[in-house]
């Protein structure tokens, strides 16, 4: 199978072949963003078959159809992936959408949102005068004022809305409070956000040896570029569409960094 990622910027391929370590079955194929070819792996020296799958274009996304019950989860498959370079001197000229309509999904709002995180939103952007600054701004805010916790105490919030919450009350959070605050002031800025979860690139092989050997466990070297993801890695981001160019990942999240690609630097 085979999709293109329309994008105003360059692009890398990156390819990855993923090992599912436990028989478990999951609602979509995983793969660094954006998803371009998908195809059959091999697993114990055979090869597997990928079954029925489709393709979300507009999210990008390899998903199980609801109507088949008994597809079998592949437990070995290859991904080649167009991951964006990205370069902040084309990203600053991306111009404001002209066309809310196409983009009023990732626009709502709720109705009773609390005026106030609209008004933070503008304040926290107001000497960036391009849609990428101001993500950027936001993005910068999140991640330098508010404290990271898998335990944030909720007694502390008393608005019934959570972005209002966790902005002016309860203020730290694990990454769904850090994400899901910045897609909704982003939307109160008219930047087409969405919230995307999925996972952290996991452990590399280097790490996990280190970690091994501190503890005075054996270990073993399975090679270069091998990654160890568990659902400890599960995540969630923020994604931000620009005129012209396509959907850009931000990580609002204290400690954790996107793997992203950056322009080379000139000699």
């Amino acid at each position: 199978a085979e999709a293109v990622q329309n994008t105003g910027l360059e692009y890398i391929e990156v390819y990855q072949t993923f090992h599912i370590a436990e028989n478990r079955v999951f609602p979509v194929l995983f793969g660094a963003a954006y998803t371009h070819r998908i195809d059959p792996g091999t697993w114990e020296g055979e090869e597997v078959e990928l079954g029925l799958w489709m393709w979300n274009r507009k999210d990008n996304s390899v998903f199980r159809p609801d109507f088949i019950s008994n597809l079998l989860y592949p437990r070995s498959y290859m991904v080649t992936s167009y991951v964006p370079v990205i370069d902040e001197e084309k990203l600053k000229l991306s111009e404001p959408i002209d066309d809310r309509e196409a983009f009023a999904e990732y626009l709502q709002l709720p109705g009773s949102l609390p005026q106030r995180v609209a008004d933070l939103a503008r304040e926290v952007t107001a000497e960036a005068p391009t849609p990428y600054e101001k993500a950027k701004a936001l993005e910068n805010y999140l991640r330098l004022n508010f404290t990271y916790t898998n335990l944030p105490d909720v007694s502390k919030g008393q608005s019934e809305d959570f972005v209002d919450s966790f902005l002016f009350e309860i203020m730290e959070g694990y990454c769904d409070y850090f994400s899901t605050a910045m897609v909704v002031m982003a939307r109160t800025l008219d930047l087409p956000a969405r919230w995307v979860k999925g996972y952290t690139s996991g452990q590399s092989e280097d790490q996990l040896i280190f970690e091994q050997y501190l503890q005075g466990e054996d270990f073993d070297i399975n090679g270069p570029g091998t990654y160890t993801v568990r659902n400890a890695d599960a995540h969630s981001w923020v994604e931000i569409y620009f005129d012209g160019i396509g959907w850009i990942p931000f990580e609002p999240t204290p400690g954790f960094s996107l793997p992203v690609v950056s322009p080379e630097s000139e000699t």
